[in-house]
This record gives C-alpha cells, structure tokens and sequence, in this order.
C-alpha cells in the first residue's frame, strides 16, 4: 500500500507515472495472471490498481477523502504539466467505459470524472488523466496512517489527513457515497479538492523546478536557503542534481516541453558550453545563473574551507593541522585537494562528504557563500514572479 501511494506521490510525468502504474498491479498478481495486464484497456488497469490498493468500503466517507485527494493530486498535475506531456495518453472509447469488466463503482468514477472534466474544459489527454488518476485511487487514508512519521513519507500529505484539516464537514461535500457523488453535479467536491490541491502547492509539488549540477549542490542548497529565510520548500522550489552541466542541459531542454512551472538551471563557472546551449531556448518564465566558481569548494574564503576541510577529515581519524598542506587560497582548488587526499591515502577529494561537512557546520547565514546567497535570491525571486501569474487553470 505505502509503495504504491508512494509511487502515485512522484514527481514525474504521466506517462512514466503510468508505466509504474502498471508494474505495480502486475507485482500483485499471480505469475499465471501477468500476462493479461497487456490485454487489458487503460481503464480497466486503472480499475484493477483502484480495487488492489483502493478503500474497500467504496461508499463510505474514508473512500470520498481518498477519492478527493486523488483528485487534488490530479488538479496539480494537469497545472504543472503541459499538454506535450499528457499526448501521448491514448483518449477513452466509448466502449471501454461501459466494458461490462468495470465493476458499478468504477463506472460511477467514470461518470465523476466526466462532470469534473466538463466543469474544467478539459481536452481528450487530460480528461483521460483526470479519469485514470480517479480510477486507480489509494487508500490515502490508511496510508497516512500507516506510513504518518518515516522519513520517506511525505509530512505534508500526513498533515492535510489530519483530523483537524481533512474531514467531509469541514470540506463542505455535500455527499455521503460515490453513488451520491456520481448523481449530483460534483461541484462542491471539485472546489474541495481544489482547496486540498492548493494546500498540496504550498507544501508538497512544486511551483518551480531548479536543475542543479550534482549531488553537492542538491545537500547544501536547501540548507543554505533556510538559514537566508527563504526556504525552498515555501517557494515550492523542487531541487534535481542531474549528473553534470551537460545532463543540466539535455534535460532542460527535455523538461521544458511538458512542464508549465518555470525551470531554473544553475551551472557552475566551468560549464559555458552547456549554459550556452539553452541560453536562446530560455522560455520567458526560465532562468539561467552561472556560478563564478568552478566548483563549490571554490566559493569559499580560505578560512571557511580549512574548516569544512577539517570536519571532512574528523571522520577518518584526520586534521588539516597533522600534516603540511598547499592549497589556493582562490580559484581552483580541485586538483590540489585531490593531491592532498590521495596523500593522507583517502583517494580522490570526496565532494559529497564536503558538501555534508558543509552543512554541518552553517548554522546562519554567515556561513553561506555570496554565490549560494545570489542563487537563493534569483529562486525566490522566479518564485515570488510564478505565484503572481499562477492561476487555477487545468485545460
């Protein structure tokens, strides 16, 4: 149940999310049974994964939160991704939505969906999305409360199941049952899901993307930003390390065709050739900064970094100040911090436990270099433009 729940809370485009929409019903099955997964039409997979991991009880008031959540996450997507990323999602037949394999209750999720889409104006893709997203619903409710609290749950989900936030009073659904649902003109059930998609905005998916060199710049980022005051997750900043300035490159300009939300690409100062790549391709509501340092360790004062160097050394037993050591007090420093830890017999420099070290030691926002302190700035500035212009549209 976590996984799947898990799996439906990814930050990744719909047709990816369908693939492991399908994988993981066949996981479920008998060996003997797999094989008919293929034969089955979009709906029908979407049903199956709705009565696998669904609320048994179809009718009562856990299954309609469960439902609106599903719809909220499906609101947020049809903001966030473009209608490149939702082609390639084959449109519903006629037939397949009266296929007599659909149980009553996934008909009437059809009819729910149909409503919703009207009311919103959706296209073909995104009705069938939002239908298909319905569809294959969780048990939100017990997954919130068997997963609430570990680390790879997200806190802000387990807080809008709460109690005190969630409930079909406090809501206003003026429903008791999906057939009621089903019935009426689901319009009081849209607008609830609509003020749990605007929570789901604030806390959880994000509003702007930052494409980051690596691993390092994904660690201290995040920090850095909350002792400035401005933490990503309040800007709805979604960080991603893509593997070095060309792969920052290749999948900007990959992202940019299916995502609405700007994107925000942060190059180091040894990555012209890349930044130059998608420099004219910049849509209007992307942002470009490049570091004048070449690496992170470079953005430094000489003083910090023998620090940081030091608390990266404590963890082997080792202090700057137990051997001779030469390294730049500016400009590039790589080269002589891969001398000096292949001396003390370490291997190359690690960046990643320099990054960690890093944040071990930043307590304010002193310790943040200028150059972190201008990326920060330049993400809340985007963000700050991006809220101003965001408005409820899903078509």
């Amino acid at each position: 149940m976590k996984l799947a729940a898990l799996r439906q809370l990814a930050f990744e485009e719909p047709v990816s999310r369908l693939a492991r929409l399908k994988k993981t019903v066949q996981r479920q099955l008998a060996r003997a049974e797999r094989d008919r997964v293929r034969e089955l039409s979009l709906l029908q997979l979407a049903a199956l994964h709705g009565e696998i991991f669904g609320s048994s009880a179809g009718g009562d008031k856990s299954a309609l939160l469960s439902l609106l959540f599903s719809l909220a996450l499906a609101l947020e997507d049809l903001r966030i991704y473009s209608s490149t990323a939702f082609s390639p999602i084959p449109s519903i037949a006629p037939a397949d939505e009266k296929s007599d394999l659909l149980a009553p209750a996934a008909k009437d999720l059809i009819v729910v969906a149909d409503k919703i889409s009207a009311l919103l104006e959706l296209g073909p893709e995104r009705r069938a999305w939002l239908t298909v997203s319905l569809l294959a619903s969780v048990d939100w409710v017990a997954a919130c409360t068997w997963a609430g609290g570990e680390s790879s749950w997200p806190e802000a989900v387990t807080e809008i199941f709460s109690a005190e936030n969630l409930n079909v009073q406090n809501l206003n659904i003026d429903c008791q049952s999906l057939a009621e649902l089903a019935s009426g003109d689901c319009q009081r059930f849209l607008a609830a899901a609509e003020e749990v998609a605007l929570r789901l905005r604030h806390g959880f998916r994000p509003s702007l993307v930052v494409l980051v060199e690596g691993q390092s710049e994904l660690i201290v980022l995040p920090h850095f930003a909350r002792l400035c005051g401005r933490p990503l997750e309040a800007m709805g900043a979604h960080v991603i390390a893509s593997g070095g300035a060309k792969q920052v490159a290749r999948r900007y300009l990959t992202m940019k065709d299916v995502l609405n939300i700007p994107i925000v690409c942060v190059f180091d100062g040894d990555a012209e050739d890349s930044s130059s790549v998608i420099e004219e391709d910049l849509r209007e509501c992307d942002g470009l900064v490049t570091l004048e340092s070449r690496e992170l360790e470079d953005c430094y004062s000489y003083e910090q970094l023998l620090k940081i160097l030091n608390r990266q050394l404590m963890h082997s037993g080792q202090t700057l100040s137990s051997a001779s050591f030469d390294i730049p007090r500016e400009g590039p420093r790589k080269n002589a911090l891969n001398k000096l830890f292949r001396a003390r017999g370490l291997g190359d420099f690690d960046k990643i436990a320099f990054a960690r070290s890093t944040v071990d030691l930043a307590s304010s926002e002193e310790d943040v270099p200028a150059e972190m302190i201008r990326v920060i700035d330049y993400v809340a500035a985007k963000g700050r433009r991006s809220a101003a212009r965001s408005v409820s549209s899903y078509g």
